[in-house]
């Protein structure tokens, strides 16, 4: 064994990191960090906290020269609260224009604010077409297309164009394609075209609609006259050509986002990271696709097939524990996390990850001696992420585990009605169910249960909650039905 010389745990002789702490070269006599823990920072809104650099963000209150720090729960509330104001303002926009020129056709306010509108319009038109010259550029080269995503907030509607699945949502203020290689060969030419092929289709509408107006622009100056659809397609594709050409990356609901000019940049420089990260990414979103369809063993030939080229992905080794977990196999799940949680520079966010996982595996285990772990585990992660609904679901079900119903039941009906998947939410009715049982509720904890098995009839905790709730009734007479008079 080799003991830590950051917090003292003993560690196996393998280990690469220490498995408390995720320190490496922790090994005693070694001198620990100078550095101390970073402090913990604390959502303005929320009130949750963290000690991970960089995840909590600064930004303004609105008309206000102030800031306040949120966690990105909140700001992903703050956005979305944003962008419906901001619809709201376009639509109102738009109203107000015709209705003045319904009210005065010769006045020039009225055609001006329509013509704004327009290409506001025609931004939000030229999205699709884009997305569409990155997908079947891609599916031409052999690349796999997952979807494109029109927008975020709520999914309006989903069709398949051209055979690709497209999903269009409330705030189209931008589109993004997902698609990655199914091989390395050819990557950096393939990918620079297929990057390049949704800026063509900019360039072409730009194009098309200037032909159409004679080559000229000066209908700009009669703008406060008439509508000028195609000045606004200009517009709007010039606008789309400009702000995808500038290298940088930008923050979107689903994460950080290269723009098409970084890409660009980096396939010309030829990255070679930027080709495994790719396929990396490939197998990670299979099995997401297989997962969020709730089928598992569809899933699992992909993360191994992703394993045997990158053994040492965090994703792919997180999302093959939670396979693991959903299919029972609860100790092969912890050594697999236990494994992940050796790899070297893991960032402290899937350290906590791991941790909060760790800590679900002991539960499951039902083991004595590692009851201890799965406080310790879970608290830590609950304490770093506690805007994460998984997160908060695991500490609720650990307290319910540990024989704390009540604190654990308030955390889980919380996760439950954050969770939108049905598979977990029946695992969070499961845990309910017991919860309930060991308050005295067995006839609620039996709803739980019901209602846990219309949800997901495969829950890999419906057979664990049937057996907790067997076991309670029969050991508290209270709980137990009343036996039949015997006839006299």
């Amino acid at each position: 064994m080799k003991k830590c010389a950051y917090c003292g745990r003993d560690n196996p002789d393998e280990a690469l990191a220490c498995r408390e702490c995720g320190q490496p070269d922790f090994e005693a006599g070694a001198q620990p960090s100078p550095n101390a823990p970073p402090e913990m920072t604390t959502c303005g809104r929320c009130g949750a906290t963290t000690q991970i650099p960089g995840i909590f963000t600064s930004t303004r209150k609105s008309f206000r020269d102030s800031h306040e720090t949120l966690c990105p729960d909140c700001r992903s509330k703050k956005t979305r609260s944003a962008h419906a104001k901001l619809l709201a303002l376009k639509a109102g926009f738009g109203l107000v224009s015709l209705l003045l020129i319904w009210a005065f056709p010769k006045g020039g306010l009225g055609w001006a604010w329509f013509n704004f509108f327009l290409c506001d319009l025609a931004i939000t038109l030229s999205l699709l077409p884009h997305e569409l010259g990155h997908a079947l550029t891609a599916q031409k080269l052999g690349f796999r297309v997952f979807k494109i995503v029109i927008g975020s907030g709520p999914n309006l509607f989903s069709v398949k164009i051209f055979g690709i699945p497209t999903d269009f949502h409330l705030f189209a203020f931008y589109g993004l394609t997902f698609t990655t290689p199914q091989r390395l060969a050819g990557f950096h030419a393939k990918k620079f075209a297929i990057v390049s092929a949704g800026l063509l289709v900019n360039a072409v509408i730009f194009g098309a609609s200037l032909a159409g107006l004679g080559g000229s622009l000066a209908g700009l100056f009669s703008w406060e006259k008439r509508a000028l659809p195609l000045e606004a397609l200009v517009l709007a594709n010039a606008l789309i050509l400009a702000l995808n050409l500038w290298p940088r990356k930008t923050i979107l609901p689903v994460g950080e986002v290269e723009t098409d000019g970084l890409q660009l940049w980096r396939l010309l420089q030829r990255d070679p990271q930027m080709a495994h990260q790719s396929l990396r990414l490939r197998y990670v979103l299979e099995a997401m696709f297989y997962y969020a369809k709730n089928q598992l063993p569809e899933a699992v030939p992909w993360i191994n097939q992703g394993l045997e080229l990158y053994p040492d992905d965090f994703n792919l080794l997180n999302l093959r524990g939670i396979a693991a977990l959903h299919s029972s196999h609860f100790e092969e799940a912890r050594e697999i996390f236990l494994k992940a949680a050796e790899i070297k520079d893991i960032t402290p966010l899937a350290r906590y990850i791991l941790r909060n996982n760790i800590a679900e595996s002991d539960i499951l285990m039902d083991k004595p001696e590692l009851r201890e772990e799965a406080d310790r585990y879970s608290m830590e992660a609950m304490a770093n992420l506690s805007w994460i609904p998984a997160i908060k679901g695991t500490r609720g079900a650990v307290l319910i585990a540990l024989g704390k119903p009540a604190e654990g039941r308030a955390l889980t009906l919380q996760t439950m009605q954050a969770h939108d998947a049905p598979s977990y939410k029946a695992q969070n009715a499961c845990w309910l169910a017991m919860a309930e049982a060991q308050l005295g509720n067995l006839e609620m904890g039996r709803k739980y249960l019901a209602e846990a098995r219309k949800l997901d009839p495969n829950c890999f905790l419906l057979d664990r909650t049937e057996q907790k709730l067997t076991t309670i009734a029969n050991t508290v007479p209270s709980l137990t039905p009343p036996a039949s008079p015997a006839n006299s």
